[in-house]
């Protein structure tokens, strides 16, 4: 009717992940990447290496810092050895098996929906309100231990969601509006961490077990928004927004170091022999030292609560020259409690949401005439928690907060030609993690500032 719109919809989609690991193999799981052909051993390194310096520009480089070292130069090996020469370099998925997996996923999807436009008290009123029913099928392939052997393994999950959703809109004054917005939703864990199989590896004194998980519950969470909107002028905005998110599942990477031997995936102690160089045990490699186990397990999640302010202006008003340019920025407020499991699947801490600064802010200030335009932007962020509980016994890691300038221009030269300009990070900040407690340095990298110049023609 005039008023009122009845949709709905019917929607079936199919995703496939599929991954794939060859390594150096003589038949057996044995990593080989610790034994190197005599004909190999006896060249010098001087044919297949070259060296790396760090200048250290942007750095303070401590006292006695070694700031040169020897890299392989991978083309030189390349020739020198036949590295993709089959014959001579065999390769096969026995000491990667747990790099070898496939994902599949069918999504069915049922909504009806009704959308409305009428008058509340005599104020325009507007809005939809409806519900999504989700049917999610999984089957996840890969490879696990039983009895000591490796067995390819599919492991079938199902899960079904309803969704409701009510957004409305209501007008009290001219170019005011006020939103309300209420839902339930969901969103599918990544396919890379459904793997039934785990990948164990070793790369210098770092013995790694990666597994996958395909039971994994989706994020499901309760959303509500409330916003207060004004119009105040063409193209402009005041606004203030509220929102509360109830996370009821969220999933999280636990991590533990301990032992191999007695591991809670069944994993045999010959799966770690033989991911040590040559296959064989030693005192720095072997099932009953120290390993760093990571797998993503559902945890309960916790509130997301907040406030957005929001504000937009071309600044037409003003006299010539000024008239061209405006403004636009925001300002985001954010506080989270999200519980953390330990290797025990208990609470060991309640923290803000993973990747999530509790305040940030955008400015851009811009020009913009029939030929020219330009705008700078600032964007900062708080610091924010990267992982927890951290890795190889720390509490947490976190990355430090940033603050990047961007600058970017175009001149239309004629109908034709347009000419760009772009400057990046003009504050040459850095991208600084540490970790907790104590705060010492995880990583320090320096990317420093990037310019780009380009033009378009069109004909």
């Amino acid at each position: 009717s005039e008023g009122w719109t009845l949709k709905t919809d019917v929607a079936v989609k199919a995703y496939e992940y599929e991954t794939r690991e060859l390594r150096r193999s003589n038949g057996t799981a044995a990593n080989l990447e610790g034994v190197i052909p005599a004909g190999i051993a006896a060249v010098p390194l001087t044919d297949y290496s070259r060296l790396a310096r760090l200048s250290g520009q942007g750095l303070d480089l401590p006292g006695g810092n070694t700031n040169s070292w020897l890299i392989p130069d991978l083309g030189r090996a390349a020739s020198l050895f036949g590295l993709y020469d089959q014959s001579v370099f065999p390769l096969g998925m026995e000491p990667a098996l747990g790099n070898n997996a496939a994902v599949e996923e069918d999504d069915t999807t049922f909504f009806v929906q009704a959308d409305f436009d009428t008058n509340l008290f005599g104020m325009p009123f507007r809005g939809n309100f409806g519900v999504r029913h989700v049917k999610t099928e999984q089957s996840s392939t890969g490879y696990v231990f039983t009895s000591g052997a490796p067995l390819k393994t599919t492991v079938e999950n199902d899960y079904t969601d309803t969704l409701p959703s009510m957004n409305l809109v209501v007008e009290p004054w001219r170019d005011v509006l006020v939103r309300f917005g209420a839902s339930k939703v969901m969103s599918r864990p990544n396919l890379g961490q459904l793997s039934p199989g785990a990948a164990v590896s070793v790369s210098g004194s770092n013995r790694t077990v990666t597994a996958g998980n395909p039971l994994l519950d989706p994020f499901r969470a309760t959303s509500y928004d409330l916003s207060f909107e004004w119009y105040f002028a063409p193209q402009s905005l005041l606004s203030v927004a509220f929102f509360y998110k109830d996370i009821d599942s969220f999933v999280q990477t636990i991590r533990e170091t301990r032992p191999f031997t007695g591991n809670a995936l069944g994993l045999p102690d010959s799966v770690a022999t033989a991911a040590c160089p040559g296959g064989v045990d030693t005192p720095g490699c072997n099932p009953t030292i120290d390993w760093q186990f990571s797998l993503p397990q559902s945890t309960p999640g916790g509130p997301v609560q907040g406030i957005e302010v929001s504000y937009q202006q071309p600044f037409s008003f003003l006299p010539a020259p000024f008239d061209n340019f405006g403004f636009t920025g925001n300002f985001t407020y954010v506080e989270s409690e999200i519980d953390y499991l330990g290797a025990t699947g208990a609470v060991t801490a309640t923290d803000d949401l993973t990747g999530l600064s509790r305040r940030s802010w955008n400015a851009t200030l811009y020009y913009e005439d029939e030929q020219f335009s330009a705008r700078i932007s600032g964007a900062y962020r708080s610091r924010y928690l990267t992982t927890i509980p951290g890795r190889n016994g720390n509490a947490s890691e976190s990355t430090a907060s940033t603050f990047n300038v961007d600058f970017s221009s175009s001149w239309a030269v004629n109908d034709s030609l347009k000419l760009s300009f772009e400057a990046l990070n003009l504050t040459d900040d850095v991208s600084d993690q540490y970790l907790e407690p104590d705060d010492r340095i995880s990583f320090y990298h320096h990317y420093g500032r990037q310019y780009f110049v380009g033009f378009r023609y069109t004909f």
